[in-house]
């Protein structure tokens, strides 16, 4: 065999190795970590907009429990649970729920009061929060 075809082999031999190493690293759990803190969706939404700076470095990539009222259940583009806490117009929290939370979200309407434990990113115009289970 030629120095090409080796390489090409090796190349791919390596590839396949980094595919299959990649796709079965474990994904990030929010069950198994701890909230470093439980707000109301307001108590959230009013630290935010008091100091969205310090919000941010206090809470963004960070596991929170928040509670609140849902004001609508919606699904994402890929299909995942998408809740909006708050009262009304004001004190808005947009939480994405993990796509397994469906069934228990199925069982919760609007103006029901829900627990939710997911990771902060941040303010747009509400504050937006990912990788949403609810917490019995």
């Amino acid at each position: 065999m030629n120095k090409f075809v080796k390489f090409v082999i090796g190349f791919l031999v390596l590839f396949v190795a980094a595919y299959v190493v990649f796709m079965n690293v474990p994904q990030a759990n929010i069950k198994n970590e701890e909230a470093i803190k439980t707000f109301s969706s307001t108590e959230l939404f009013q630290e935010f907009e008091s100091n969205e700076d310090l919000a941010s470095s206090n809470y963004i990539g960070k596991v929170i429990q928040v509670s609140g009222t849902i004001q609508k259940k919606m699904l994402d583009e890929q299909e995942a649970p998408v809740v909006l806490l708050g009262s009304g117009n004001e004190n808005q929290v947009l939480v994405t729920l993990e796509a397994n939370q469906a069934g228990k979200l199925d069982g919760y309407n609007k103006g029901d009061q829900i627990n939710i434990k997911a990771q902060c990113s941040g303010m747009l115009m509400e504050v937006v929060m990912n990788k949403g289970i609810i917490a019995d």
